[in-house]
């Protein structure tokens, strides 16, 4: 991607933290970085995450929703027993939940679910014990072969919520900015970058034509419209996801009849709930690049 913007003669990279944003005759005109540099612009694009600095400066409100966890994230050496860095393991036991992956780092990266009711002193519980009391036989056995290479936890506080506008004349907000996932099968980086397509079909025909201020101001409002169904829609689903998690983390009879029911019944059940990811996994509405 940098290889391709630096082609037109204005693409500048520059990595600073963003400390304000410029303003000329009520609208955004630009940021200011550190070290007292200014960048001017017809439009400035706030996709700094879900704890946007862009979005303090520009006064945006945000709508949290209540979330019932947050997620330890932990890294750890590979294993030849995992199929590809495509495959994600979903375990349920007991009262604990996590998922994990073959990362393009070369390493397994593991996501647990931390319940705010939960007694677990995590930065004191042995998690290569905790990770194999709740995986099968031969994941537990690389949990504790590696014991030494699982890294200290990162804690990723869940929120999750939507700013009921996204722009002020100047500038708008995308992905995490506008709009904060669930961590919930990854949905942040789809929504997002479901988000710069909508905004490029959108802008770029502006852009070209150099209609500015008013046709820009005027688009942003357009994306958001465009875009809120299926944010909404998806944070819906990932609130089903957890509720759903949560319900078979809680509940040992109800694990202990899907575990153990015939074989043909839990292939109905996972026919199930692969349908109803469906849109998770592909988006609610289509979204295609028209410029």
């Amino acid at each position: 991607m940098l290889q391709a913007a630096s082609h037109y003669p204005n693409f500048e990279l520059v990595y600073a933290p963003v400390q304000d944003l410029l303003r000329h005759e009520h609208r955004v005109s630009g940021v200011k970085l550190s070290g007292d540099r200014h960048l001017t612009a017809d439009l400035v694009i706030g996709a700094d995450g879900r704890h946007s600095t862009v979005r303090q400066c520009a006064n945006l409100s945000l709508k949290q929703q209540s979330q019932s966890f947050d997620i330890l994230w932990f890294k750890l050496a590979d294993s030849p027993l995992f199929e590809s860095e495509n495959v994600f393991y979903s375990i349920l036991h007991d009262h604990h939940a996590f998922g994990l992956f073959r990362s393009a780092e070369g390493n397994l990266q593991l996501g647990w679910s931390l319940y705010k009711n939960s007694s677990l002193d995590w930065k004191q519980a042995n998690w290569s014990e905790l990770f194999a009391a709740a995986s099968p036989d031969w994941l537990a056995a690389h949990f504790r072969q590696q014991a030494a290479t699982i890294e200290r936890p990162v804690l990723l506080s869940v929120g999750v919520g939507r700013c009921p506008s996204w722009s002020v004349p100047g500038l708008l907000l995308l992905g995490d900015a506008a709009h904060p996932m669930s961590p919930i099968r990854a949905q942040g980086i789809n929504m997002a970058l479901r988000d710069v397509i909508v905004s490029a079909n959108h802008l770029v025909p502006l852009l070209h034509q150099k209609l500015v201020y008013p046709a820009i101001d005027a688009a942003l409002c357009q994306i958001q419209a465009e875009r809120q169904p299926e944010i909404i829609r998806v944070q819906q689903l990932q609130a089903q996801e957890a509720s759903q998690g949560e319900l078979l983390a809680h509940n040992a009879l109800l694990r202990s009849g899907v575990s153990h029911s015939p074989r043909p019944f839990r292939q109905q059940i996972q026919r199930f709930w692969l349908a109803r990811q469906r849109q998770l996994r592909q988006g609610v509405v289509p979204i295609q690049l028209l410029v």
